[in-house]
């Protein structure tokens, strides 16, 4: 189904997004591939046009995690880890210039959540443990700073639980 498109890039971009997450949800491989790209190409023209907006370069990293996860379900891990490696470079871009930034370390450990479960599937039980520390220990701290945080301590008990799965299969 075609959807309909606003003079508003950021807009068009966001429509993109939620298309292609509604494609996954109904399994619909190919149309969501294509709007998450359509979402990337749009996103990365404003990233270029508004290089110092934090707000977009965390959408285009959003939607190469978005896109990451959905090429991980139907078994394109290295296309999976392509994506999420490209999340994982804007995002760490982020946090060198807003190490405090709770949204974006809470992004950062998300992205390395994915990579985990990534090499994880294929096989690199080195490199998922290694990546899935690396979130752990964000969502270690966030927790830590907010300890009433509901969202926080889940994704904190996510890690812990992935690096169970990690140690018992390698």
């Amino acid at each position: 189904r075609a959807i309909e498109l606003t003079q508003d890039p950021m807009s068009e971009a966001e429509l993109h997004e939620v298309s292609g997450m509604m494609a996954v949800v109904r399994l619909d491989v190919e149309p969501a591939i294509e709007h998450f790209r359509q979402a990337i190409s749009i996103y990365a023209e404003l990233v270029k046009a508004h290089p110092e907006d934090a707000a977009i370069r965390t959408a285009l990293a959003r939607v190469h995690n978005q896109i990451g996860s959905a090429l991980e379900d139907w078994g394109d891990l290295s296309g999976a880890l392509e994506n999420e490696r490209r999340a994982l470079a804007l995002l760490e871009e982020l946090h060198a210039a807003s190490p405090g930034d709770v949204a974006i370390r809470r992004s950062l450990s998300v992205t390395y959540d994915y990579i985990a479960r990534s090499l994880f599937l294929n096989g690199e039980f080195a490199a998922a443990l290694e990546n899935n520390g690396r979130g752990l220990e964000l969502r270690a701290a966030l927790a830590s700073e907010d300890p009433t945080n509901a969202m926080f301590r889940r994704m904190l008990a996510v890690s812990y639980q992935m690096d169970g799965d990690i140690r018992d299969q390698s």
